[in-house]
């Protein structure tokens, strides 16, 4: 199953409070969303992911439509979180660096035809500060109000919007005023206002299609009211968390491995390592392809692990 084919994504129910948020999902076991949905509870864990925090979230995938109460209308996969990871240097005020992943309890079955997962930004972009492209046309999904204010209902089902690509780099410009670093944010939205992301649809992606694939390109993260005239919403540019994104991953697989065949667990896991991964789902299990290559000793080393179901 190719990414990025069906418009599909994890909603993230809050069990206490009923919130909805949102997520994407780019492997069959991680969720890429916005950090501002989960700062402030593991603020108070020190950043750590603990039980109370994994019985709080419940992550619904393959809903299209969404919550009634607890109750959902069609078929789908009720997962909690292993593991919230906010990106480090994430800024509650400036909300630069808004991006987070989830490690799911369990891998997700991405040859289920109601579930899809997409794919994050070429690894070949020559200016992924640059990406996407201005006036480019992207698409956002997501259960969010439809209307700005408190009276503002979700939508019973999985909306989606196109919206223009707005440049942070043309000034003066709606969207250099609503931006605080243009290589990290970038906006989408009318100069007229009347179409946009709402409340409920933190974190979802906003899309892109390339050769046949849709590419998440950005993470809703904030904006002033919805759909306002002049004043576009911002997203989180997710081609400059490309490494971010693929070491995370990685480290957290090499630390899996690492306690399954109790390997030192005080491997520098600085710049001076670098780590491939790869993972390969077949009828037999799951195997996991590990390439570390350490400028420090000059070696390259495989790791070729192989989980049975």
């Amino acid at each position: 199953m190719q990414c990025g084919c069906a418009f599909y994504q994890p909603v993230i129910r809050t069990r206490i409070v009923g919130g909805i948020e949102s997520g994407s999902l780019i492997t069959d076991r991680y969720v890429l969303t916005a950090a501002h949905c989960f700062y402030d509870e593991l603020k108070k864990t020190g950043g750590r992911t603990t039980e109370a925090i994994r019985s709080k979230y419940i992550f619904v995938i393959g809903a299209h439509y969404s919550i009634e109460k607890n109750t959902y209308l069609n078929s789908h996969l009720h997962v909690s979180a292993n593991l919230i990871i906010i990106h480090p240097q994430y800024d509650t005020n400036t909300k630069v660096n808004d991006i987070a992943l989830i490690e799911l309890s369990r891998s997700i079955d991405l040859t289920d035809k109601t579930i899809g997962f997409i794919c994050l930004p070429m690894a070949t972009l020559r200016y992924p500060k640059l990406f996407p492209s201005d006036r480019a046309d992207a698409i956002a999904i997501g259960w969010g109000r439809i209307r700005e204010g408190s009276f503002g209902r979700a939508s019973n089902v999985l909306l989606q919007v196109e919206l223009p690509i707005q440049s942070p780099y043309i000034r003066p410009s709606d969207c250099a005023d609503q931006v605080y670093d243009p290589e990290k944010q970038f906006c989408a939205g009318f100069t007229q206002g009347g179409k946009d992301t709402c409340q409920g649809d933190s974190g979802g992606p906003l899309m892109l299609t390339y050769n046949q694939t849709w590419q998440i390109v950005g993470i809703t993260s904030y904006g002033e009211g919805c759909a306002r005239a002049r004043k576009p919403g911002v997203y989180t540019r997710v081609s400059v968390y490309r490494d971010w994104i693929n070491y995370t991953i990685s480290k957290n697989i090499l630390n899996y491995e690492t306690q399954l065949f109790n390997i030192p667990n005080n491997i520098d896991m600085s710049n001076d390592l670098e780590i491939w991964w790869d993972r390969e789902v077949n009828s037999n299990g799951v195997c996991y392809i590990i390439q570390i290559t350490s400028v420090l000793v000059l070696c390259l080393l495989d790791l070729f692990v192989y989980n049975y179901y």
